[in-house]
């Protein structure tokens, strides 16, 4: 349900979570009802110091999810206002698991 201040809240919670530095970055997109994928990938990789030129989509996900899984830095990545499901690792988001300590995903829908 619209207006019951989900983006609000991760607002706060990415704030938090840079203030207590319990990650070293924190990148937000909204994905909203109709996602736009190259808006959503440019502005989750800007956000992590990351220039996504490309147009292939392919491309644009390989060196997003490269990104995403560098062991130096921790990251949270925030997905707001999802409607439907998506195939995050199509979109270049990491799904290792166990395995991947240096990714989070926090989604709102």
């Amino acid at each position: 349900m619209g207006g019951v201040g989900k983006t609000t809240m991760v607002k706060h919670v990415a704030k938090r979570v840079e203030e207590e530095k319990l990650f070293n970055k924190v990148a937000m997109a909204v994905v909203s009802q109709e996602p736009n994928l190259k808006q959503v990938q440019i502005g989750i990789a800007e956000m992590l110091g990351l220039k996504l030129d490309m147009e292939n989509k392919i491309v644009r996900s390989i060196r997003l999810h490269e990104r995403l899984l560098q062991n130096d830095k921790k990251i949270l990545v925030i997905l707001d206002d999802i409607w439907e499901e998506f195939d995050l690792e199509d979109w270049g988001f990491p799904l290792e698991g166990g395995n991947n300590k240096s990714c989070k995903i926090l989604f709102t829908s």
